[in-house]
């Protein structure tokens, strides 16, 4: 989920339509893949500081960014009609 978050934000941002298949089929990989309780398990989520040698995990991350994913989608969305 936070890849797909994270690409989905990005395309966004540079301006795919919320009408786009691709937008459309990404937020229905998030929505069927968050847990009840609101979350994603992306527990193998991890960020790299120094490319080889350090990776640091940020569990926020893995439930931040498809929130700001979702966001920037439903702030889209009222402008895609």
């Amino acid at each position: 989920a936070l890849h797909t978050s994270v690409i989905l934000w990005t395309l966004l941002k540079c301006g795919y339509s919320t009408q786009s298949p691709i937008i459309r089929r990404g937020i229905e990989y998030l929505l069927r893949t968050m847990s009840k309780d609101g979350r994603w398990d992306d527990a193998g989520a991890v960020f790299t500081v120094v490319p080889g040698r350090f990776y640091y995990p940020h569990p926020i991350f893995t439930y931040m960014l498809p929130v700001l994913c979702f966001g920037e989608f439903c702030n889209r969305a009222t402008h895609d009609h």
